[in-house]
């Protein structure tokens, strides 16, 4: 890519798949970027979110981080806010983080839950190949001044290097 940038005609950021012997259906994703007159970098390595076995990946999560959620004293719901990141050393796990709002703050429309204040965040590690749930870690948020920080902030707590 870096060779031929100046070929290339899009923005400062390129997504491509990836198909790998044991994700066929090119699930897999990077993301990089570049900036005018620098080479272009790898960030990240996400789910492709028109893959097929996406949506099964997204339901799973889903289901699992709301029997999760059942079991805990306070009442959270999933925000509209999520990031995926895969570990780029293995590609064999990952981790779906699902940002939460409190149920008392809204209604369970799309609309109103996108609009609530997210006030906890859920790491659900996961097994791509078997889609099993390695761990699950949630972390109340208490006096973030932004969302920008608290993402910069989320990249020291996983497991596997990644950039944002």
């Amino acid at each position: 890519m870096n060779t031929n940038k100046n070929n290339l005609l899009c923005a400062n950021y390129f997504n491509f798949n990836i198909q790998t012997t044991q994700y066929s259906s090119a699930v897999l994703q990077a993301k990089t970027t570049s900036e005018k007159k620098e080479n272009w970098k790898l960030n990240y390595f996400t789910l492709n979110t028109k893959a097929e076995d996406y949506k099964l990946i997204e339901k799973f999560i889903e289901d699992e981080t709301n029997n999760y959620l059942e079991t805990l004293d306070h009442q959270y719901q999933m925000h509209t806010a999520t990031k995926v990141f895969v570990n780029a050393d293995t590609f064999e796990d990952a981790v779906w983080i699902q940002f939460l709002s409190d149920k008392s703050e809204t209604d369970d429309t799309i609309i109103k839950r996108s609009m609530a204040p997210i006030t906890a965040v859920i790491f659900q590690y996961f097994d791509l190949e078997t889609q099993k749930i390695i761990r699950t870690e949630v972390e109340p948020i208490a006096n973030v001044d932004s969302f920008e920080e608290y993402w910069e902030n989320t990249k020291e707590k996983l497991p596997f290097s990644t950039v944002f």
